[in-house]
């Protein structure tokens, strides 16, 4: 199952961005994600009792060849469509594809599970597809829909964004009175040194988008901890605190550009404090339902042992917090990235007792592995992005020597120091075990499972943006190392060794697009 999970993520995850870039199917993939993620939310729980019985049947079940064939076959006939035939594509066409994409799917299903266990293991998932029916449905039709709240052609979206527009100009009158200028037929305002457009992506309405999902799902997931119909009552208040927050985002913006610095209003806080104030509301929805006595069915007495979960995240997310802040604050060049190593460094150190009692112990295979994503990393840097390249940062490169030293040094410092053992220590340490059991620390890394192993790995890939196909590989690999010892140890170094070969390789070849 595990290696039917990875085949189908290394063919449809592709197609489904291509589907997006070319404009072409969006919807469909839309759907099909969407269908994916819920049959396996719903599905798990349900399955997870047929599972044993299901596993001791496959043991001495072989890859079906000829399933396998047929999948390629059905593949290429869905590429060949999906690339070739011109659009608007023809309904006898689009069935074909349609039939040749869920095909593909099933007669890769068959070739690593047989078609009657298949059907045991459908049927154990109880009504599980329905729900996956509805997710993707209303995937497909509700994300295009919902793109035109912020779309100025649309009336609605005019009216919508008009709004955030006339709040923006209040507060802004009050903060700086009699300096505001304005265009509303164009929505431009600012003042005379620093004027923003507000496009409709900048409405707010995209991140009251984000929370609602959030929040339903925060909803549905603690259903049983958590008092209705109280509880509805959050989800309006945190969409209009998201709102809210938007425009003063904007207010921010336009004070950041007017008192003189105008490059880290656009090239740093336009996008970071967007993230910045949907983590906050999310995390201030998350914590009123499960604390907040009117809202919680239970009270919440202060945990009689400790949060392990805290000791293996504390210092990646106080990094990912770092990052938000220095991201926010830059003028095209993170003059403050080493506040990420500082807050890592903090972190490692409050809780270096803790992490005393786990076993660091290395082997070779580490340094091994870790030259080995070295390796692939470039390889597939040159494969998919063969003509970027881009020299030091001029920022960097203008400042004093002294500078430039010190800060090159502490970004070598985080990427072979901090960020690999707080990595390890959140996908590794924590997901990796966590996806099998809640007491995730009684499980050995030996006894891993396969979908945590690719859940925690695709995870640590989208981490990397762009590159997350790289990324995802890297994970598989320094998962490898963890679990062939079971030893924690060997994935940081191995972490470790691909950072700092890769460090070498930016500063020697002037490769600064990688870091």
């Amino acid at each position: 199952m595990g290696w039917l999970v990875a085949l189908l993520a290394v063919e449809w995850i592709p197609i489904c961005a291509a589907m997006g870039v070319r404009g072409r199917g969006a919807n469909a993939a839309f759907f099909l994600v969407a269908f994916t993620i819920v049959f396996l939310i719903a599905g798990c729980s349900r399955v997870r009792a047929s599972l044993p019985r299901i596993s001791a049947e496959l043991e001495s079940v072989r890859i079906g060849w000829a399933w396998f064939v047929a999948h390629v076959g059905a593949l290429l006939i869905f590429l060949a469509l999906f690339f070739l035939v011109p659009t608007p594509t023809p309904i006898w066409t689009a069935a074909l594809l349609l039939t040749s994409g869920i095909g593909a799917i099933a007669l890769a299903t068959f070739a690593f599970i047989p078609p009657a266990t298949a059907r045991q293991l459908i049927l154990s998932t109880g009504h599980s597809w329905v729900y996956a029916l509805t997710g993707g449905a209303a995937a497909w039709r509700l994300v295009p829909f919902s793109s035109s709240f912020w779309d100025r052609n649309t009336s609605h979206g005019q009216v919508l964004t008009g709004v955030t527009f006339d709040f923006v100009h209040f507060l802004l009158r009050n903060v700086l009175p009699g300096a505001v200028v304005d265009d509303r037929a164009k929505l431009a305002i600012g003042t005379p040194r620093f004027t923003v457009q507000i496009a409709g992506s900048c409405s707010g309405f995209e991140g009251l988008g984000m929370v609602l999902v959030f929040g339903l799902f925060w909803l549905w997931f603690f259903r049983r901890e958590i008092r209705f119909p109280q509880a509805l009552l959050l989800l309006p208040a945190a969409l209009l605190l998201m709102w809210f927050l938007n425009a003063v985002r904007i207010v921010v913006l336009i004070l950041i550009g007017h008192f003189g610095a105008p490059d880290i209003a656009i090239l740093g806080f336009h996008s970071q404090a967007g993230w910045i104030a949907f983590s906050g509301v999310t995390l201030a929805y998350a914590g009123a339902l499960q604390h907040l006595r009117w809202f919680a069915k239970v009270d919440r007495q202060p945990p009689a042992v400790e949060n392990r979960a805290a000791v293996y995240l504390a210092p990646f997310m106080a990094i990912l917090a770092a990052s938000l802040l220095t991201r926010a604050t830059s003028a095209g060049f993170e003059w403050l990235y080493p506040l990420r190593f500082v807050a890592g460094s903090c972190a490692l150190w409050f809780l270096r007792r803790r992490y005393a009692a786990l076993d660091w112990s290395l082997s070779w295979i580490g340094p091994v592995i870790g030259v080995a994503v070295f390796v692939l990393w470039i390889s597939l840097e040159r494969f998919i992005h063969p003509a970027t390249s881009t020299a030091m940062p001029v920022a960097l490169a203008g400042a004093s020597a002294p500078i430039r030293t010190a800060w090159i040094s502490i970004r070598v410092l985080a990427a072979t120091v901090t960020v690999p053992i707080a990595e390890e220590l959140a996908f590794r340490g924590f997901l990796l075990r966590r996806i099998r059991a809640e007491d995730f620390e009684t499980i050995p890394l030996m006894r891993f499972t396969w979908l945590a192993l690719f859940v925690s790995s695709f995870a640590f890939g989208a981490l990397h943006g762009s590159r997350w196909i790289a990324g995802t590989l890297a994970g598989l690999l320094y998962a490898f190392a963890a679990v062939r010892r079971g030893k924690l140890g060997d994935a940081v170094i191995a972490h470790a060794t691909t950072n700092a070969i890769l460090a070498a390789y930016v500063l020697v070849y002037n490769q600064w697009q990688l870091w």
